[in-house]
């Protein structure tokens, strides 16, 4: 098979890394490894031996496992993660491993054993895109492993998703951190601020961003007050003000024929110099305003309460736009909800709700920024 790039192993219940590897290596033309539904393990290690049984099965639950079956005794998951990429995880003998040329790798609900997902790593230095899938997490810390054998084995690496469970939460952060600027694509799971900061400060050239909101964006102590500081000084100039959600509730959901006609940028929101100062560096406005070659943004499944005021009023102002822009197309009166032109001109939210997931595209993203340009 001189011509195969891709490589899909699909449904193993154990799968040892080295039984793998010759594939990586006799197959130059392979770019595509895929993991989907497998659990990879490494030969001559105790956690080897755990078998894949179903989630609800009192041998398999990663707090209920025995002692033993832990390759490495420490609560720290940091502390796990560096000692596993000192050389401890190495092939039987000392062997190095032969590189490999793949430069994608995809794990998709398939659970590894921490020595399983280093070996495989240290295999792949050529990696430039990779997607950590949801997994089960059956064996301890070796989540945070993964992520930290990664970044230690894997340099090149411009495109990423993570979406594992019960990682650290510095891990992800300090990932984001390492490959900095080089990082073009990035679907991440956000549950801070940190992680949001991050991003603003290091991946400032990423083009497209996925952030999937796990619970409530959690805010560090000193950002809580901070924002009620700054909250208390702007309480006398109404124009700069953050709109409520309320606001830009009773803003969007206005029938457009209630208020005057007006596709002039310059109409909306205006932030003045250190209400822009505060939020240019903090959360999704400083990602908005740091990375400016991002090109496409999605919010997945995020509260409304933790999206930034001054998105969601970018966005009802885009989505009233469109509607208007739309009657004077189709006729000469404005457009209601019950028009066929607000179906078909929807909006890039689909409801008010307590959950929201947005797409901002480069154009509306660019319109965001231009808000935190003082005048």
């Amino acid at each position: 098979m001189p011509s195969l790039t891709t490589l899909t192993l699909r449904d193993f219940p154990v799968l040892p890394i080295e039984r793998v590897a010759p594939f990586l290596t006799e197959l130059a033309s392979l770019e595509t490894l895929c993991f989907r539904y497998c659990n990879l393990v490494s030969l001559h290690q105790p956690e080897s031996y755990i078998p894949m049984l179903p989630e609800d099965h009192s041998h398999t639950s990663i707090y209920q496992l025995p002692a033993s079956y832990y390759y490495y005794n420490t609560t720290n998951p940091i502390t796990i993660a560096a000692t596993a990429t000192k050389g401890s995880m190495s092939p039987e003998g000392g062997v190095p491993p032969q590189h490999s040329a793949v430069k994608t790798l995809i794990l998709d609900w398939t659970d590894f054993s921490a020595t399983a997902i280093d070996n495989l790593l240290h295999r792949l230095p050529c990696l430039g895109f990779v997607s950590f899938g949801a997994n089960h997490n059956r064996i301890k810390n070796a989540n945070n492993v993964a992520l930290t054998s990664l970044k230690h084995h894997c340099q090149h690496i411009h495109s990423l998703k993570v979406a594992l469970q019960q990682i650290h939460p510095l891990m992800l952060p300090l990932l984001i951190e390492h490959y900095g600027p080089q990082l073009r694509q990035l679907d991440i799971q956000c549950q801070d601020t940190t992680t949001l900061k991050t991003v603003a400060q290091y991946a400032t050239k990423v083009e497209q961003l996925v952030i999937h909101a796990v619970g409530s964006i959690q805010q560090q102590p000193q950002q809580q007050q901070q924002q009620q500081q700054d909250a208390a000084d702007n309480d006398d100039d109404d124009d700069d003000d953050d709109w409520t959600l309320e606001e830009v509730k009773d803003d969007d959901e206005d029938d457009d024929n209630q208020r005057p006609l007006s596709l002039d940028a310059s109409s909306r929101m205006r932030i003045d110099r250190k209400t822009a100062a505060v939020l240019g560096s903090d959360g999704i406005e400083g990602i908005v305003r740091q990375c400016g070659e991002l090109t496409h943004m999605e919010m997945i499944s995020w509260g409304l309460r933790d999206i930034p005021s001054v998105i969601l009023r970018a966005m009802a102002h885009r989505r009233k736009q469109q509607r208007l822009q739309a009657s004077f197309n189709q006729s000469d009166y404005a457009t209601t909800r019950t028009d066929p032109s607000w179906h078909h001109h929807r909006s890039l939210m689909s409801t008010w709700s307590e959950k929201a997931s947005l797409a901002l595209d480069g154009d509306l993203l660019a319109e965001i920024r231009t808000l935190f340009v003082c005048v």
